[in-house]
């Protein structure tokens, strides 16, 4: 699953989502203004949009409410278990 995360300078919005995925990287953040030509690929017009791509689907999530929602739901990957015994 890849997942782009489009913002933009001088965004609150954009800000308090980018600090959403500190630590994460699973995601490649881009500046909206200088990544135009993508970002229409995408069909990506606001920011903040995470754009969630998977073998099937292109999800874009618009806005800081449904980025939180998507966080939220977010599958956990079925990663094998590092337990110490």
């Amino acid at each position: 699953m890849k997942k782009t995360l489009f913002i933009l300078k001088n965004c609150d919005s954009c800000d308090t989502v980018k600090n959403l995925f500190n630590n994460r990287h699973d995601v490649t953040i881009y500046d909206l203004d200088t990544t135009k030509e993508l970002a229409e690929k995408l069909h990506v017009t606001k920011a903040p949009t995470l754009v969630v791509e998977d073998w099937e689907s292109v999800t874009n999530y618009v806005g800081i409410e449904k980025i939180k929602e998507y966080l939220s739901d977010e599958p956990t990957p079925n990663y094998p278990c590092v337990c110490s015994e």
